[in-house]
Formats: C-alpha cells, sequence, structure tokens
C-alpha cells in the first residue's frame, strides 16, 4: 500500500501489545464452526459520506449470518450484534475470527462473550 501510495501520507500506528490471527486459512468442518467479522465502508451518495457494514459471516457456508448500516460502529455495536447472533443460533464453541481492527481489540468484545 505505501509503495502505491494509497495511504494519502497516513501511516497506521497501533498502540500496546496485539494479537494478530497466526493461520490465514480455516478448516471449517460444519456450519457455525468460525465465524468471522469485518466492517466495510459503503459510500451513500444521497448522504454524501461513507456508512459502515459491519457483518458476521459463517466461514463453512461463507453467508453473511447478520449485519448492521450505520454512520459509526463503536465497540458496543459489535457487542449487541454478537448476542443478537447468539440469541438466535444458540452458538456453543464457535470460535470468533477477525482482521484485527479496532472495535475487536477491546477486554469488552471478550468479556461479553463469557456473560
Amino acid at each position: 500500500m505505501l509503495a502505491n501510495d494509497l495511504l494519502l501520507g497516513k501511516m497506521i500506528r497501533t498502540a500496546g501489545k496485539r494479537d494478530f490471527v497466526q493461520f490465514r486459512r480455516i478448516e471449517a468442518t460444519k456450519p457455525l464452526e468460525y465465524l468471522c467479522w469485518d466492517i466495510k465502508y459503503i459510500w451513500i451518495h444521497g448522504e454524501r459520506r461513507n456508512y459502515y457494514l459491519l457483518c458476521i459471516l459463517d466461514v463453512y457456508t461463507r453467508k453473511i449470518i447478520d449485519w448492521v448500516l450505520q454512520s459509526s460502529i463503536r465497540q458496543l455495536d459489535l457487542i449487541n450484534l454478537l448476542r443478537r447472533v447468539n440469541s438466535f443460533h444458540q452458538l456453543q464453541g464457535v470460535v470468533l475470527r477477525n482482521d484485527n481492527g479496532s472495535q475487536r481489540s477491546a477486554a469488552a468484545v471478550h468479556c461479553s462473550q463469557s456473560a
């Protein structure tokens, strides 16, 4: 990205120690074994700004389980979306993975899943 001048002069820096994804390829053997989530920017022409699409995907079926589209995404939005997925699918023994965005690095997300 830097070589192609895609960062627009900005450098992304992280504070503190973070645990990054160790294994890129996931071998799921059944639905709802691994869940991943990601945040994408979507340009809304009428609003003349980006909105954020937070979606949770099942790795085995490659289908979106649930999503939310908002003008901003906070840690609490991710926690609430995971709770909504859990209440609908009654998840047990699921491995949660992501791209290590700032919404995931919070201890609140980890604690919310044990409650």
